[in-house]
C-alpha cells in the first residue's frame, strides 16, 4: 500500500560552490599580494623549489628587480600613482611568463622576484623586454629597473638564498648608466667571498695593529732630493702577508671602516714626525688621506687640532689629501671645514687631480694649496700631443692659483723630463722609490741624507731653467 513503511532519509544540503568559492578567496588572499596579483614572498619561493623539483632538466634563474627612485614617484605623484606602475609592471610580467612553468612575485614595496626558464638569451630578452616597455611607461617621470639574476646551478639551494644572491649581483650595479642587470657568477661570488674574509678581521686587526704606515718618497726633480712623503697603509697579515690596500680600502670606504683606519694612519704619521724631531732630524711635510666620510664629524677640526697638540708637531707638517669623491655631497661644508682647518694651520692637498669630471671647477671652488696630478695625467702627458698641451696648461693654471704641484706614478725619464719642462718640480712614483716602510724611510731621507740619482739629461734641463741642482741647498717646495 502507499502508505505502508518504507525507507527514511534525513540529510542536509550545503552550497559546496560558495563554500569553495570562499576557501579559494582565502587561498588566494593567502598566497598573493592584493596590489599586483603577484604571489607573496613566502608562496614564491615555495613555488621556486616545487618548479625545480618537478622539471629537473630545465634550466632555471631568479631575477631580483626594483624601480630606481620608486620612494621619490610616490611622493611627488601620489601612492596612486605608485601603486598602477606596480600593477603594470606585475601585468607586463604575466605577458611574458609561462605560469605553468614559471613564477613572479611582489616582495616589498617595489621589488619584484620572477623565475623563469630558459638559456641566456631568454633572460636578457626578458630583461630588455621589461626595460624597453617601462621607458615609456610615463611622460612625466622616468621609469628605470635594475636586475640581478642568479642562474640556479644546485637545484637543492633554497629559493630564498637564490633571491639573495641575485640581490647581491643587483648591488653591483645598482645606480649605474652603464647596465641595469648583473648576473651571481662565480667571480662576484669569489669577491663578496674575500670581503667578508676581510670584513671579519679588520676589527681584530687594528687592534692588534696589523695595519702598518708606509712612506712613498716625494722627490725635487731637479736635485733628486726628498722633500717631503705620502702616508700609506699597507695590512700585515698573520697568514696572508702584506695585503695592498687596493684589497681592502674600497671596501672600507662603502663600510665606513675607513674612518678608523684613518684616524690610526693619522696618529702613527704624528708619531713618526715627532720622533724625527726628537732625534734632530729636520722632517719634512707628509701628507695623510682623508675619506669624505670624515667631512660628517662635526668635531673633525677638534680631532685634528688634539692630534697634532698631543704630539707637539706643526700642523704644516700634516697635509691632509682629499680625492675628488668627497667635494659632490656637500660643498658649502666642506669648505667650511677646509677653511677651519686652514686657520688652525693644516694644509690641503687635491689628490688624484684630472681623474673627474669636475676637477677645474673643484678648483675654482675649493680652497685647496697643493695640487696631485694624477698618473693617467702624467701617461697622456708624454703619449700624445693632446695629452701635453692638457698637462701643460694644468700646470699653469695651479701655478697662476698660487698652488704647489706634485705629480704622482711617475715611473720614467720621459715623464720626469716632461714634468720638469711644464712649470713641476716635485714627484712620486717608482721611478724613484715604492712605498717604504718607516725605518726604511727614517734611513734613506735622514741618516744617509741621500739625494736620489739625477740623470745628466734632467740636470740639464733644471740648469736651463735656473732649478736648483744637487749640490746646490735644498729647496722645499712645503
Amino acid at each position: 500500500a502507499d502508505d505502508a513503511p518504507g525507507d527514511r532519509y534525513i540529510g542536509t544540503i550545503n552550497d559546496v560552490d560558495a563554500a569553495t568559492r570562499t576557501e579559494q578567496a582565502l587561498r588566494l588572499r593567502a598566497e598573493h599580494d592584493p596590489l599586483t596579483g603577484a604571489y607573496n614572498t613566502q608562496t614564491f619561493f615555495e613555488k621556486v623549489e616545487e618548479l625545480l623539483r618537478e622539471y629537473p632538466t630545465e634550466p632555471y634563474a631568479v631575477l631580483r628587480f626594483d624601480v630606481a627612485g620608486f620612494k621619490a614617484i610616490n611622493e611627488a605623484f601620489s601612492l596612486e600613482e605608485g601603486n598602477r606602475l606596480l600593477r603594470a609592471i606585475a601585468r607586463l610580467i604575466r605577458q611574458r611568463i609561462d605560469t605553468s612553468r614559471e613564477a613572479y612575485a611582489r616582495l616589498t614595496a617595489d621589488v619584484f622576484a620572477v623565475c623563469v626558464t630558459g638559456d641566456l638569451n631568454r633572460i636578457k630578452s626578458f630583461i630588455h623586454f621589461l626595460s624597453r616597455r617601462l621607458e615609456h611607461y610615463s611622460d612625466t617621470f622616468r621609469v628605470k629597473l635594475f636586475f640581478g639574476v642568479c642562474q640556479v646551478e644546485n637545484r637543492r639551494t633554497p629559493a630564498h638564498v637564490l633571491c639573495d644572491w641575485a640581490y647581491l649581483a643587483q648591488k653591483t650595479i645598482k645606480g649605474s648608466d652603464l647596465a641595469n642587470f648583473a648576473f651571481y657568477d662565480n667571480a662576484l661570488r669569489q669577491r663578496l667571498h674575500d670581503e667578508s674574509y676581510i670584513t671579519d678581521q679588520m676589527y681584530h686587526a687594528l687592534e692588534q695593529k696589523q695595519f702598518k704606515l708606509y712612506l712613498q718618497p716625494k722627490v725635487e726633480l731637479s736635485s733628486g732630493r726628498i722633500v717631503g712623503a705620502e702616508a700609506l697603509v699597507r695590512w700585515q697579515h698573520p697568514h696572508d702577508g702584506l695585503i695592498l690596500p687596493g684589497r681592502f680600502v674600497p671596501l672600507f670606504e662603502r663600510n665606513g671602516f675607513i674612518v678608523r683606519l684613518d684616524e690610526y694612519i693619522w696618529d702613527l704619521t704624528c708619531q713618526s714626525l715627532r720622533m724625527w724631531l726628537d732625534k734632530g732630524y729636520k722632517p719634512m711635510p707628509v701628507s695623510v688621506n682623508m675619506s669624505r666620510l670624515h667631512f660628517n664629524d662635526g668635531g673633525l677640526t677638534k680631532k685634528l687640532v688634539q692630534l697634532t697638540s698631543k704630539y707637539r708637531l706643526p700642523r704644516n707638517l700634516l697635509e691632509l689629501e682629499l680625492t675628488e669623491s668627497a667635494f659632490f655631497k656637500n660643498e658649502k661644508a666642506l669648505i667650511h671645514i677646509m677653511c677651519q682647518l686652514q686657520a688652525e694651520g693644516f694644509i690641503f692637498s687635491m689628490d688624484d687631480f684630472g681623474t673627474g669630471y669636475s676637477s677645474l671647477s673643484t678648483l675654482r671652488a675649493l680652497p685647496f694649496d697643493i695640487v696631485k696630478l694624477d698618473r693617467a695625467f702624467i701617461s697622456d702627458g708624454t703619449d700624445n700631443e693632446r695629452g701635453q698641451i692638457v698637462a701643460r696648461n694644468t700646470i699653469a693654471l695651479a701655478k697662476d692659483l698660487r698652488m704647489q704641484i706634485v705629480a704622482e706614478g711617475v715611473e720614467t725619464l720621459d715623464q720626469a723630463r716632461f714634468l720638469l719642462n711644464c712649470g713641476c718640480n716635485c714627484a712620486q712614483g717608482f721611478y724613484y722609490s715604492q712605498p717604504l716602510d718607516e725605518n726604511a724611510f727614517e734611513v734613506l731621507a735622514f741618516i744617509q741624507e741621500k739625494a736620489f740619482w739625477v740623470d745628466p739629461l734632467l740636470v740639464n734641463d733644471a740648469r736651463a731653467l735656473g732649478l736648483p741642482l744637487s749640490d746646490e741647498k735644498p729647496f722645499y717646495d712645503f
